[in-house]
């Protein structure tokens, strides 16, 4: 354990010097000044003692909060795809009030009119770079304070006939758009990403039941290139959400291999 007297980019310089030699790969890892809880429990077996231990972390930090440099409407994407491999949930909650005074009928209060989305996202970073930016990215949420666009990651639209890259319309296979959605928040905003790796973020400012099994949806600003059917990798929807914690929890499986699952909450408004 030493102190750091200063660093540059390349350079760390020690208060006091290493009283061992140290070979060229040996990990070097950052230490905080941290307190252990007052009350400790442990277990006594035959061969030795088993419990847990958490510490409190004294000293602040200081780390920067940095955004991802995507943005949409003025405010951050958050463009990274999150780990599927135990699939990506989704739950809906209403602030609904139930008044029941056991003598009638129930009577429902949808106080919002709006449903709250809840999205898991679970992230796995390898490597000390990819692990600075999601805790910078993090950092720069401020627990629930600032918000931030996400997709729902789902094919929520099929395109049905070729864009021209000066079109300001797009035709889609009718899913109710026009009748059911119709432009509302959390539905009006779309991510386009192509098989080639190209996205395009774009506002649905009108939307027509053609009568014919597709849809017509007006959007703010043309593509600027041809895109065919076949082109399209996904169509997804796209809305404001915030963190639904102030608190973050990153598991270290590894010294460069970090896990971080958390809930982003949808709001009901926009920009």
């Amino acid at each position: 354990m030493v102190e750091i007297e200063s660093l540059t980019a390349t350079t760390i310089t020690l208060a006091n010097g290493l009283r061992s030699a140290w070979s060229a790969g040996t990990k070097v890892c950052p230490a905080r000044l941290a307190r252990i809880a007052s009350d400790l429990e442990f277990k006594n077996t035959l061969q030795g003692v088993d419990g847990v231990v958490s510490f409190d972390v004294v000293d602040s930090t200081n780390a920067p909060a940095v955004d991802f440099s995507l943005t949409y409407r003025g405010l951050p994407v958050l463009d990274r795809v999150p780990n599927r491999s135990d699939g990506v949930s989704t739950a809906f909650k209403r602030d609904m009030e139930i008044l029941d005074n056991m003598t009638g009928v129930v009577t429902y209060d949808d106080r919002s009119g709006f449903a709250n989305t809840l999205q898991d996202y679970h992230w796995i970073e390898k490597g000390r770079a990819n692990i600075t930016l999601l805790k910078q990215w993090l950092y720069a949420r401020a627990g629930r304070l600032t918000p931030f666009w996400v997709s729902s990651w789902t094919n929520d639209i099929e395109l049905a006939q070729i864009v021209a890259d000066s079109d300001l319309v797009i035709d889609i296979t009718y899913i109710g758009y026009a009748s059911h959605l119709s432009q509302g928040v959390g539905r009006r905003d779309i991510k386009i990403e192509l098989t080639d790796g190209t996205v395009f973020y774009r506002r649905i400012t009108d939307s027509v039941d053609n009568g014919d099994q597709t849809e017509t949806l007006s959007i703010d600003l043309a593509l600027g290139q041809v895109v065919n059917p076949s082109d399209i990798k996904i169509i997804s929807f796209m809305q404001l959400h915030r963190l639904d914690s102030d608190t973050i929890e990153i598991a270290w499986r590894q010294t460069d291999l970090a896990e971080c699952s958390h809930l982003v909450r949808g709001l009901n408004y926009d920009v």
